[in-house]
């Protein structure tokens, strides 16, 4: 059921109460399996029948549990989990059971309902539990089945609430289960707990309040009245129910032990005291061993008698086995590592387990059998050792059923894994696992098992982690001791076992030394016979050769003297007569005889000998000898240059002699020092005269000076040299008494003969072979290898032995037939071959400085001698490794000594002539070599320069041959980082077909294959390859041919071209021409919408041009009626009314206003317009620098909208923040008023226009000004020369400016109206260019789109914003943020000059209409002045004419700039002003104004005259090209009366003062 799976994966991790239920609905038995809150719950856990001992979950092993039959048995993979046999129970418990089945028969109930109802919904009942609560439990079908139904069942425990009257309410849990207990019913003589007795309260309060575990027994039946939270987890499953329960009848184990002193602790008052006191009992499903320390005290009742008893405690179980187990494991490892032997391990083993049962109720060891591989128990008398198997086959495979207790099974797991495995039995406690079965395999360090443990843990502790550590270290503390007992018992036997080999190694040097003297002896006897007898006829050769017979025959005797005086030392035969021995004479003769060998070695000899008394010393004299010999001789022996220095004396105090022998030699090594003594030891040769020794020599001398009771001491240095020093006790005291003679004696014959053998040897060492060895014949070879028609005398042969004997015989033997060269070490002769080249070399292995396999080894590295035939000779022990290390470094033949002198000159002769055959072979492959080197040579050279890839493949498609091109084509730099690859490839057909694009793979192998086959050639293929270095496919073009090898095999010979450019071009011409198709289309579509967008704008602008053009119209139209009118009641002037007069005024007035608006909507638009046209071409700029007053600024603004708000019955009001009043009413701001005037004009405007219709007409302006805190404007970094104009005030200006500067600040303008307002739709397109809010709202309203949007930019330009709020049909409220720096209020009139940036880019609207009073007293202040008027147009003149006589002026008229050019000549005097068009025919305005400024500036003229250019072009670089001209100012069109008037003031006015403050109505530069 995998649903039913997922879903105890799902309980199982919940933390509350769960189970699944399945009901069989033929006999109506069910299966439960719970989660751990519901098995860990005591109260729960009885309502579904389950026992304590289930598993845990997670598990996978489902328990079947009957609600009403007996649990059936489990099978092997469910052992371990069988619940534990039914325990006495208690009221409650049957309780328990009786509400479990009810629960049973609910479920059983729903089964059968939900098989025959296909429902889902859920199921609840309610179940009320001891002290109060209740028990919710629902139940769900999740699976149906034929034979059964399976629920899924969730239960929640509602707890009472404590309540205040009880008296224990704020004592924590207990304080309020105590509240719940029906204690009539507990405990009928005690009644409820307000009838309680004050000492029982006072002994319960105390209990609850108490920080460690208290209970308290009252009453004769010491009943459980109380315990604390503490104590609960002590209890286990005992609690709550125990409470108001006599204690005998809760602990009826323990009851019997503490009887008596209860009953003394309440008859006498006395407390009691115990520490670590062992108790058994049942408080979590077993009989568990715990340990406490616990104080009990008597409490005195209200009749005066002790009533009851506290007991507070704490439980030490931990630390009681802690310590117990920490000395079951040191007394373990103190009893297993006193072993001598591991067959005592074992029996101390098993007696210790059997003996110490206090951790572990049983332990049983099994040993291997190395005959049957079986697992033997080791028998012992206890009963649990015999109730396990006595042979378990830890090999055998198990089938089901086969184990019926499941511990052979778990034994040969256990074994085979070296791992400790587990075995719960059933009767064990599923939750705390007591008694648990332990298989514990020992195992050595080699990984092997020698034996397991089979151990029980005790049932009366739970096995938990720190029980099973405890049985991992017994585990480890018998391993480590199996392995520490296996390595002394294999040390002792190593040790015995070389004892025993040293004893044999004696006895035989003993009997072969004695077996060796005697033919020996024959042979020196007969030799020095006939080398003495003078009447022998020996020839001069023959004479040389018993000599040579005669030296090494003594020589030989002398090792085997040593090797006798070894054995005997060994064996301790040797017995020392120990004389009185003048010791100063006598090591000075010995000392002399060495004089003249050591300088003949070339070394410098000192002596220094103190004269010592001869009756202070008792030496064996033989053995001194032997002494003082041994280390001069190996002193001579390893110094080839320097000193020998010897020394005799006498210490301080005359208790030692010491006898020094220094020498300059090669030294020895630090780590050989501890070893020089050793019997056999030879330090490795680091240089010295002869690799020839024993390595019994210093053995021997050690030995000898300790059976004098002296010591041998050694220093070294490497390099530097050596000292021996050995110390010898003077007088006999300190030698055993039978071995001192007080007698002098001579040396007899044998001594003498050792003394002649030790100088023979010294002398070798030191001898020249010119003057002892036997002539040699022939002469030196040129310095070429010898040829083949080279005679046998003519053939040159070296011989390197560092034996003087041995070159001297065989020197003699190879003269008879060749030339040769002799040589004592390996260096002379490669130093020789350098000079000459020999025809084959006879070498010796053991040689001094360089051996012989080494300089086998250097020839073959000269290319000159690698062919020159070596013959090794060695006489060594190890001859047959010397041979294999021979032949591997190069020998061609090995010889071992004594060598056959006939074998020796047929083994050289067979050389040489395969050396001659072998040469001419060579000679011969030697040039078909060079011949197919040139012919690859140059198939190379081809291969290198061309620019395709080549390469091979065999017929598996292998590459294996390609060029450096080849693997650069596919990202490598040559074929040699390229072979990795090749070796690497993993593919089927190799790795470069392996890198061939998937799509294309299978297409390109069936052309390979074709040109294996068919012997087809594949011309220009094509495909995709993606090397592993590359991270982009490339493009190949393949061109092969098939070819047979002369092997037969077939290959394939081809070619790779990068053709990844071409491809890459191709796919971007057909990329770029797409590209440009797309952009074409795009270009369409953009210029299709561009000219539907302008056609729109334009629309719209026209609409918007139209309307105002009509009203214009219509009102002339209307004026004309009334001038017809008027004409016609010329005549009847006089009797016209008052009222048609009025009427008639009212009239004209009425289109002149007309006429005034639509003027002023259409320069609304052409501002717009022309204000985008400058924000897309970046050409606004922003002032920073412009002193202001916000709220006179905003008071201004509103002030021109009045007469507009009046006629459309709109509310307008300003709404000062009491924040400003206070902090800034008097500060002024410094930033651009033009531009914030236009945003202001632009929302107000919008606010009036959607605001008309409405039926409340209200809007509301607020200024507001927050500071910010901290913050330096950045202009005032750049100092003050940007904020003021004038150079000469900068330093003074500024300092008083920044002075005065308070700080920066967000100066908030919004304005709210009562308007249509907008949906959030409308919303987001509010600020798009040319967007309105929709196609109603144009049609409705009008307007160009343009507004909002160029206020949107204008604030962000300043740094500001703006934001928007509204509401459908409620209105907006539109608000302006802008960071300005402000000032104390006061400035000069100095500090509130504009910058000459600051502009006025248009024309506040709406104006008031002038009255005619107040043209009147304008016409009376100004004086009459003529004008010189410059248009091209007729009507533009016409207009400036009337305007000017309006105004009181004269004015003279030209039509172009050359006809004024010409007037002004004319009439200098009389024109103080032009006003002058800039576009005109013949001579434009600027023309004309350069040629009016080079006429006054070449006659000097003292006041130039005005020169206003009145034009419609108003960017600012038109009207910086006008200034620049010579015009004095700009008026733009279309203009009014008052701006004419007042622009032309300061030209026409007495006084020019005005020019500090121009009302300009253009940008000035």
């Amino acid at each position: 059921m995998p649903g039913t799976h997922l879903l105890r994966s799902y309980f199982a991790a919940l933390s509350t109460p769960c189970c699944i239920v399945t009901v069989t609905l033929s006999d109506n038995t069910s299966s439960v399996w719970g989660n751990s809150a519901l098995l860990d719950n005591n109260t729960l856990r009885p309502l579904f029948q389950l026992p304590i001992s289930v598993p845990r979950i997670p598990s996978d092993i489902r328990l079947d549990c009957s609600f009403s039959e007996p649990v059936p048995p489990l099978s092997h993979s469910e052992r371990g989990v069988q619940a534990a046999p039914k325990c006495s129970r208690s009221a409650a418990d049957a309780d328990a059971l009786a509400q479990g089945e009810f629960v049973s028969q609910w479920l059983q109930s729903l089964a059968h309902s939900r098989h025959t109802v296909d429902s889902d919904s859920s199921s609840a009942m309610q179940l009320p539990l001891s002290l109060g609560r209740v028990a919710d439990i629902s139940a769900v079908a999740i699976e149906r089945t034929k034979q059964s139904v399976t629920f899924a069942v969730q239960i929640s425990v509602t707890k009472p609430y404590p309540t205040h009257d009880i008296p224990f309410h704020n004592a924590g849990t207990m304080g309020a289960i105590l509240g719940q207990v029906n204690w009539a019913l507990e405990a009928p003589d005690l009644g409820e707990i307000r009838d309680w007795p004050t000492s029982l309260k006072t002994a319960v309060s105390v209990t609850l309040c108490s920080k460690i575990q208290a209970m308290l027994l009252w009453g004769p039946q010491f009943r459980i009245m109380a315990y604390n939270d503490t104590a609960i987890s002590t209890f286990g499953d005992k609690h709550p129910c125990m409470i108001g329960k006599p204690y005998k009848q809760v602990f009826p184990d323990i009851w019997p032990f503490i009887e008596g002193r209860m009953h003394t602790i309440v008859q006498t008052g006395t407390p009691m005291y115990h520490e670590d006191r062992a108790y058994t009992f049942c408080r979590n499903g077993f009989q568990e061993l715990t340990y406490y320390t616990a104080s009990q005290n008597p409490v005195l009742g209200d009749s005066g008698r002790f009533e009851g008893v506290i007991t507070f405690s704490f439980e030490t179980t931990g630390k009681v086995l802690g310590h117990s187990r920490v000395t079951y494991l040191r007394d373990l490892g103190i009893t297993l590592i006193a072993s001598p032997d591991l067959a005592a391990f074992w029996i101390q083993l098993v007696e210790f387990l059997e003996s110490h049962t206090n951790e572990l109720a049983f332990a049983v060891v099994y040993r291997l059998s190395p005959e049957t591989g079986v697992l033997i128990r080791m028998d012992a008398e206890s009963l649990s050792n015999q109730m396990l198997p006595k042979e378990v086959d830890p090999l055998q495979k198990l089938e089901d059923g086969d184990d019926d207790d499941g511990l052979t099974r778990v034994v040969c797991e256990a074994w085979n894994s070296r791992q400790l495995m587990q075995l719960v039995p059933p009767e064990s406690h599923i939750l705390h696992r007591n008694g648990t079965v332990l298989v514990m395999p020992v195992v050595a360090s080699n990984g092997d098992a020698p034996a397991l443990i089979v151990a029980g843990t005790r049932t009366t502790l739970p096995f938990d982690e720190k029980y099973f550590d405890f049985v991992n270290m017994i585990r480890h503390e018998v391993s480590m001791a199996y392995v520490n007992v296996q390595s002394l018992e294999t040390a002792k036997a190593r040790t015995d076992a070389l004892v025993e080999l040293d004893k044999v190694k004696t006895s035989f040097f003993m009997s072969m030394s004695h077996e060796l003297r005697t033919p020996l002896g024959l042979i020196i006897g007969p030799v020095e016979d006939c080398l003495k007898d003078s009447d022998s006829k020996l020839t001069d050769n023959q004479s040389i050769q018993l000599e040579l017979v005669r030296k090494n025959s003594v020589r030989l005797l002398k090792l085997v003297n040593s090797l006798l005086d070894v054995g005997r030392l060994n064996s301790g035969c040797m017995k020392a007569v120990f004389r009185l021995f003048d010791i100063s004479e006598k090591t000075g003769q010995y000392l002399c005889m060495f004089q003249s060998i050591i300088e003949k070695g070339g070394l410098k000899y000192q002596m220094q000998i103190e004269a010592i008394d001869a009756q202070l010393c008792y030496l064996d004299e033989e053995m001194w000898q032997k002494i003082v010999f041994n280390l001069l001789g190996n002193a001579l022996k390893f110094t080839l240059s320097g000193h020998i220095k010897a020394t005799l004396k006498l210490s301080e105090d005359s208790k030692y002699v010491y006898f020094i022998v220094e020498d300059t030699g090669v030294g020895i090594p630090l780590d050989q020092m501890s070893r020089v003594f050793d019997q056999f030891h030879r330090v490795e040769f680091v240089g010295g005269r002869s690799f020839e020794g024993s390595g019994i020599g210093l053995n021997l001398v050690n030995d000898l000076v300790k059976l004098h009771g002296g010591s041998i001491g050694i220093s070294s240095v490497v390099g530097q040299g050596t000292t021996m020093t050995v110390r010898i006790p003077t007088g006999h005291q300190h030698l055993p008494r039978d071995q001192v003679v007080d007698s002098w004696e001579d040396p007899d014959e044998q001594t003498a003969k050792y003394m002649t053998s030790y100088l023979e040897e010294a002398y070798c060492f030191v001898s020249d072979d010119s003057a002892r060895d036997a002539p040699v014949s022939g002469s030196l070879v040129p310095l070429r290898p010898p040829s083949a028609t080279s005679s046998a005398s003519s053939i040159l042969i070296f011989l390197v032995d560092d034996n003087q004997d041995m070159r001297r015989y065989l020197g003699h033997v190879l003269s008879r037939h060749y030339s040769v060269e002799v040589f004592e070490n390996g260096k002379a002769a490669l130093d020789a071959m350098h000079r000459i080249i020999p025809a084959l070399v006879v070498a010796d292995v053991l040689m001094p400085v360089m051996d012989g396999l080494r300089m086998v080894k250097e020839m073959r590295g000269l290319s000159q001698l690698m062919r020159v035939p070596v013959i090794l000779m060695s006489g060594s022990a190890t001859g047959e490794a010397q041979k294999l290390s021979g032949f591997e470094n190069g020998a061609d033949e090995f010889l071992e000594k004594p060598v056959n002198s006939k074998e020796l000159i047929i083994k050289i002769k067979m050389l040489l002539d395969h050396s001659t055959i072998r040469s001419n072979l060579e000679e011969d492959v030697r040039t078909q070599k060079q011949i197919s080197a040139q012919t690859m040579k140059r198939y190379e050279q081809i291969s290198r320069v061309s620019p395709v890839g080549l390469f091979t493949c065999n017929a598996e498609g292998y590459v294996i041959f390609a060029n450096d091109k080849f693997a650069q084509i596919l990202g490598f730099d040559s074929m040699d980082s390229m072979s990795p690859e090749l070796s690497s490839s993993a593919g089927s057909q190799g790795m470069f077909w392996d890198w061939i694009h998937p799509d294309e793979r299978s297409q390109v192998l069936s052309i390979f294959r074709g040109c294996l086959e068919g012997d087809r050639s594949v011309e220009n293929v094509e495909f995709q390859v993606r090397p592993p270095l590359l991270r982009k496919s490339l493009w190949v073009q393949m061109n092969a041919i098939s070819d047979r090898e002369p092997n037969g095999d077939v290959v394939v010979l081809g070619s790779i071209t990068d053709i990844t450019v071409r491809k890459y071009l191709e796919s971007e011409r057909i990329h770029a021409l797409e590209a440009e198709q797309a952009a074409q289309k795009q270009r369409a579509d953009e210029a299709i919408q561009s000219k539907k967008e302008s056609d729109k704008f334009i629309d719209m602008v026209c609409h918007e041009l139209r309307n105002p053009l009509n009203g214009i119209a219509n009102s002339n139209s209307l004026m004309k009626d009334v001038i017809e009118e008027l004409s016609q009641l010329n005549d009847n002037f006089h009797h016209m009314t008052q009222g048609s007069i009025a009427s008639l005024v009212l009239k004209c007035h009425e289109c002149i206003e007309a006429i005034e608006l639509c003027s002023r909507h259409q320069q609304t638009i052409a501002d717009d317009v022309l204000n985008l046209s400058k924000l897309n071409m970046n050409l606004i700029t922003i002032s920073t620098t412009t002193l202001f007053n916000p709220k006179e600024l905003v008071k201004k603004i509103l002030s021109t909208f009045r007469a507009e708000m009046k006629s459309k019955q709109i509310k307008l009001a300003i709404d000062i923040n009491d924040t400003y009043h206070a902090r800034f009413g008097t500060a002024e701001f410094r930033g651009d008023p033009a531009r914030l005037t236009q945003i202001l004009i632009n929302l107000v405007a919008n606010a009036a226009k959607f605001t008309q219709k409405s039926d409340k007409r209200e809007i509301r302006v607020v200024l507001r000004a927050q500071e910010i805190p901290d913050e330096e404007p950045d202009f005032l970094a750049r100092g003050p020369a940007s904020v003021f104009m004038s150079d000469d005030e900068n330093n003074e200006v500024g300092e008083v400016e920044r002075q005065r500067l308070e700080g920066m600040a967000v100066l908030r303008v919004s304005v709210t109206d009562s308007g249509i307002g907008m949906t959030e739709n409308e919303l987001a397109l509010l600020f798009n260019q040319f967007q309105q809010a929709s196609n109603k709202t144009y049609a409705e309203y009008g307007g160009s789109g343009l507004g909002l949007f160029i206020s949107k930019r204008l604030a962000d330009m300043m740094g500001g914003e703006i934001s928007v709020e509204s509401r459908k049909g409620v209105g907006s409220t539109f608000s302006i943020s802008i960071p300005l720096s402000y000032f104390k209020a006061g400035l000069t009139e100095m500090h509130r000059r504009r910058h000459p940036s600051d502009h006025v880019e248009f024309t506040p609207s709406p104006m008031t209409i002038r009255s005619a009073a107040h043209t009147s007293k304008m016409n009376e202040m100004c004086t009459k002045r003529k004008i010189l008027v410059v248009d091209d147009n007729d009507i533009n003149r016409m207009v400036l004419q009337k305007h000017l006589a309006k105004l009181g002026h004269e004015s003279i008229l030209a039509v172009n700039g050359k006809e004024a050019y010409e007037i002004y000549i004319s009439q200098l005097a009389s024109i103080p002003l032009i006003l002058m068009d800039l576009e005109m025919p013949v001579m434009n305005g600027r023309e004309a104004a350069v040629k009016i400024r080079e006429f006054e500036s070449a006659n000097k003229s003292p006041s130039p005259i005005g020169i206003i250019a009145v034009t419609g072009n108003a960017r600012p670089e038109q009207v910086s090209e006008a200034l620049e001209s010579g015009m004095t100012n700009v008026l733009l069109k279309p203009f009014t009366r008052d701006q004419l008037s007042e622009i032309i003031k300061p030209f026409t006015e007495s006084t020019i003062a005005s020019l500090l403050h121009p009302r300009v109505q253009s940008p000035t530069p």
